[in-house]
């Protein structure tokens, strides 16, 4: 594998970069959050927005957590259940639910911290992470953490099959 960073620079002209990865590698963009003790990284791409929430504002529909807002009702994931996390209380009583979607399926990932976004290089897990639904790869942050990458279409998959249960 071809991996590296040449530069090329002249006095007076400029300088060029260019930086050669595996194609195992993708740049993207994520919203980092908490979930329990541990970070995650949703992919910008598939996030339509962040509300801050009470929990009380979630309501149980037949079994199933939805909320609504505005006048649209979301189904309710989350987060720390899907990853086996121990619940956290972050102190104040308010958690946050990322509406996400592809297409015409929308859902809410109830998350309990908001980090910020970030531009990472994310790196596919391939046969180690096999059968894990809903994880398309992970990264190192600049703070040498080690985050996974939510892959939204296998979320929501799974709450599909969840809820056809029902």
């Amino acid at each position: 594998i071809n991996v590296g960073i040449t530069i090329d620079s002249t006095v007076g002209k400029g300088t060029s970069m260019v930086m050669r990865l595996p194609l195992t590698l993708a740049i993207i963009q994520v919203l980092t959050v908490d979930a329990g003790s541990e970070l995650y990284g949703i992919p910008l791409s598939t996030v339509i927005e962040n509300i801050r929430v009470r929990t009380d504002d979630i309501k149980s529909i037949e079994g199933k957590e939805a909320i609504r807002i505005r006048d649209s009702v979301y189904p309710v994931v989350r987060l720390q259940r899907l990853v086996g996390s121990a619940a956290s209380d972050n102190g104040s009583g308010w958690k946050y639910i990322v509406i996400m979607g592809i297409g015409e399926k929308k859902f809410g990932l109830l998350v309990d911290r908001l980090r910020g976004q970030e531009e990472i290089v994310m790196k596919s897990m391939g046969g180690h992470m096999k059968g894990t639904e809903g994880v398309a790869g992970a990264c190192i942050t600049g703070d040498g953490n080690v985050i996974l990458i939510l892959d939204v279409a296998g979320l929501i998959d799974a709450l599909d099959r969840a809820y056809a249960k029902c």
